[in-house]
C-alpha cells in the first residue's frame, strides 16, 4: 500500500507534506529504492517549496536507512550542480 501515499499534483499543499511524511517512516530496506525513485522525481517539481520538502524527505530516510546513506548523500550533493534555484 505504499503507493497510497505517493504525492498526486492535485494534492493540496498539506496533503504533500503529510504523504512525505508518512513515506520517510514506512523506509525500510525493501522498500528504499522505490521510494527514492518517487522522491527523486519529486525534486524536480515547479513548486520550490515542495521540491525543498522532498530534499529534506531523501535526508530523513538516509537516516532511517543506514544502508543507503551514501547513494543518498551522492544524489543530494548532485542537486548543487543543477542549474536551477
Amino acid at each position: 500500500f505504499l503507493a497510497e501515499f505517493f504525492v498526486l499534483s492535485t494534492d493540496p499543499n498539506y496533503c504533500k507534506s503529510l504523504k512525505l511524511e508518512i513515506i520517510t517512516l514506512l523506509a525500510t530496506q525493501d522498500n528504499i529504492n522505490k521510494i527514492l525513485k518517487e522522491l527523486k522525481s519529486y525534486v524536480n517539481s515547479d513548486d520550490k517549496t515542495f521540491a525543498a520538502s522532498a530534499i529534506q524527505a531523501i535526508g530523513r530516510c538516509a537516516q532511517s536507512v543506514p544502508e543507503i546513506t551514501d547513494r543518498c548523500l551522492q544524489g543530494l550533493m548532485a542537486l548543487l550542480t543543477n542549474p536551477s534555484d
